[in-house]
């Protein structure tokens, strides 16, 4: 039968360091845990609230992320 929880699990991601303009290996089963196809969606979408933009790049099961300053 299924568990029952108190609360739901929050996964919660270090954005201010993770988007800080250095470049960044996250690596899955580490730093997250889903697909990282999946997680470049959320990295996308974090920058987007943040009224920023990033770069990616997926390696295996790590994905590459770093802020992209205005040019």
């Amino acid at each position: 039968m299924a568990q029952v929880l108190e609360t739901f699990p929050a996964r919660d991601y270090d954005w201010d360091l993770w988007l800080d303009g250095q470049p960044r290996i996250l690596t899955r089963g580490e730093d997250f845990d889903t697909d990282p196809a999946s997680m470049r969606v959320t990295v996308y979408r974090a920058a987007t609230r943040r009224d920023q933009r990033v770069r990616t790049m997926i390696e295996g099961n790590t994905l590459i992320i770093q802020r992209r300053d205005s040019e």
